[in-house]
């Protein structure tokens, strides 16, 4: 008991003995406010501030510990003072440190000395002397910043980089910033939060949590350049605020792009890392802006937080890591990103194909790219082929709606060729696809593909209203996708189509003009071999068979008058077309020595041709030998 009795006494001793001390600080303070006419300094003063005067107790300052408000009023003494000489001010801040000590800190000194530099800019209209005011306010502060942290207290900076923005010092506002972020976590605690799997501690919370605020003041100056509409003020401050000094356009720029080296330059990682979300959040179109940030983290940035993203693709792209980014472009064109449609996959491995041309990538890269566009090309036309067919006959609503799934399916996730074929193309008798995903895998065998190719012919003229242009642009589209090659056989297709369309009474040579109008797509040697075959087989079909292994009902025409009538001014329209295209172009191999024995056997069997009742003008016996007589007297001149 008599042990604790003593204790007590001593703790009431002190207690008095602090009391008493700043009953004396306090009657000096006033002593100062008194010789710098208190009501000269709150002469437009905030109205708020004057409230607060109004209402304090001595007591308030005697056993509350917040100093604020005597903070506040000696910024007031230095703006307030007509005396603008260092000297004057500095012997005043030299007696508050040592008379006013408890409410007046070293930091407090040093924090009010920079606010004075700033305020000596405005008033000052010497650039010189501005630049050297403002670095002396920039060490004012740093200092300010360092006893502060000596004695475990914070300074807020967000209000004094506001007022070094103000005056233009948008660098300064940076390097403030940053300084104080390290300040308030000197050994490095805020790290702890961006280990994964570790439970960071409440010191390190709370580290990261005052870094970020000061992070947060450096990059409000970033905002503000990129936009100059004024920011909202955090927090009121005594000090009467100074005039914002505008930039131009260019000087806008120019400022930008200094602080950003000043920031990429720290050595501060988690800033960086701040820096980066910032601009993917606050600048998501520009891009450019971020990956041309020279900081030596942005790559493992990237490539941690966005691993599949175009960002790090660009990243790579930008820097001219073209194997990285093709690699970045295939994962993502591959990624189960449902926001990713079809169009942008595709778009993906194109860019991918180029990243690796243009970095001559090694190995069998590209190949691999490539193989895998032409499957998602083919994957394309089956999707495109789907979604005509909803508009197209008559659909139950289950045969609808299982459509709509594929075509959701399709345009959501990459398929393999056998998915493609198996459980969409033959399902929903997509036949130009079938032919597409055969064509892709590289088939061999002939036999589907005639089939198929009867089955395109066939749904285009049921489905069309003009049946002659329908098939002139459905066949120039597959012989341009596939001639030559065993996908577009031109002895089938045009054996097969004439077959078909026969009954259609089709001016001769239709299909003809169609393969070398107003383009060659395909020769006319070729176009003459196919009908010469047709015609040959007509005159005699045990000696000239026609040599496709399928069903002849598809391309056999039926041996008569009128088909031979058809095939002959065929064959002659193709060597007039020829002969015409020869004598325009002088690169054309055309002899006509080599067919004149041709020449002679149309004229004999169009000789021996029935008389022309009931024939189309065109079509006489007259008329083909008067042809082919023309075409002999033209080749003999020529």
């Amino acid at each position: 008991q008599l042990e604790e009795a003593q204790r007590l006494e001593q703790d009431s001793i002190r207690t008095l003995y602090n009391a008493n001390k700043r009953c004396i600080q306090i009657l000096t303070f006033l002593e100062i406010l008194n010789r710098f006419s208190l009501v000269r300094l709150l002469r437009g003063v905030n109205p708020d501030i004057l409230k607060a005067l109004e209402q304090l107790l001595f007591s308030h300052f005697v056993w509350k510990q917040d100093s604020g408000m005597m903070k506040d009023l000696i910024r007031l003494i230095v703006r307030k003072s007509d005396d603008e000489q260092t000297g004057a001010v500095d012997a005043l801040f030299k007696q508050l440190e040592t008379e006013v000590g408890n409410f007046f800190t070293a930091a407090d000194i040093k924090e009010c000395e920079g606010f004075e530099k700033l305020n000596l800019v405005r008033k000052t209209t010497d650039d010189e002397t501005a630049r050297i005011l403002r670095q002396r306010a920039l060490n004012a502060f740093m200092d300010a910043i360092k006893y502060s942290g000596e004695s475990h207290g914070t300074i807020d900076i967000g209000p004094v980089c506001r007022q070094f923005r103000k005056l233009g010092d948008y660098s300064s506002a940076v390097k403030l910033a940053l300084y104080a972020a390290q300040a308030v976590d000197p050994n490095d605690l805020a790290y702890e939060v961006l280990q994964p799997n570790q439970n960071e501690s409440v010191a390190a919370r709370e580290a990261f949590t005052k870094r970020t605020q000061c992070y947060a003041a450096a990059l409000e100056a970033l905002e503000e350049l990129y936009n100059p509409e004024p920011l909202r003020e955090s927090s009121k401050q005594s000090l009467k605020e100074l005039p914002r000094k505008k930039l131009s356009g260019d000087s806008r720029v120019h400022m930008r792009n200094r602080i950003l080296a000043e920031m990429t330059k720290s050595s501060d990682r988690l800033f960086h890392l701040q820096l980066f979300n910032w601009y993917i959040q606050n600048r998501k179109q520009d891009q450019e802006g971020l990956l041309n940030l020279p900081s030596p983290y942005l790559e493992d940035f990237l490539r941690n937080n966005h691993p599949h993203s175009q960002l790090l693709a660009r990243y790579y792209e930008t820097h001219e890591k073209w194997d990285q980014s093709a690699k970045v472009l295939s994962q993502l064109a591959d990624s189960p990103d449902e926001e990713l449609n079809l169009d942008t996959r595709i778009a993906l491995l194109t860019r991918a194909i180029n990243c690796a041309k243009t970095g001559n990538t090694a190995g069998n890269m590209l190949q691999v790219l490539q193989n895998r566009l032409d499957v998602a090309l083919v994957q394309k036309s089956v999707l495109v082929q789907l979604r005509q067919s909803l508009s197209e006959g008559d659909l139950t609503p289950q045969e609808k709606e299982e459509r709509e799934k594929a075509i959701q399916e399709l345009d959501n996730q990459f398929k393999s060729l056998t998915e493609l074929y198996n459980k969409y193309s033959v399902r929903f008798q997509l036949f130009e696809a079938s032919l597409a995903i055969l064509h892709c895998s590289q088939f061999k065998n002939q036999q589907p593909i005639y089939h198929l190719l009867v089955q395109i012919v066939v749904s285009t003229i049921a489905k069309a209203q003009n049946v002659q242009s329908a098939l002139t642009s459905k066949l120039t589209s597959l012989a341009r996708k596939y001639y030559p090659s065993l996908f577009f056989p031109v002895d089938f297709i045009i054996s097969m189509v004439e077959k078909i369309t026969f009954r259609y009474n089709f001016e001769p040579g239709w299909l003809t003009e169609a393969f070398v109008n107003p383009q060659i797509i395909i020769p006319h040697e070729e176009l003459y071999r196919a009908y010469k075959l047709i015609h040959l087989h007509l005159v005699n079909r045990d000696e000239y068979p026609m040599p496709f292994d399928i069903d002849p009902k598809y391309y056999l025409l039926t041996p008569s008058d009128e088909t031979r009538r058809y095939i002959l001014a065929t064959l002659v329209q193709i060597l007039e077309l020829w002969t015409n295209y020869a004598s325009k172009n002088e690169d054309v191999d055309f002899s006509p020595e080599i067919y004149s024995s041709d020449l002679g056997m149309l004229e004999s069997d169009a000789g021996r041709l029935s008389t022309d009742a009931n024939v189309l003008p065109n079509r006489t016996r007259g008329a083909l030998l008067s042809r082919i007589s023309k075409l002999r007297q033209r080749w003999s001149s020529e």
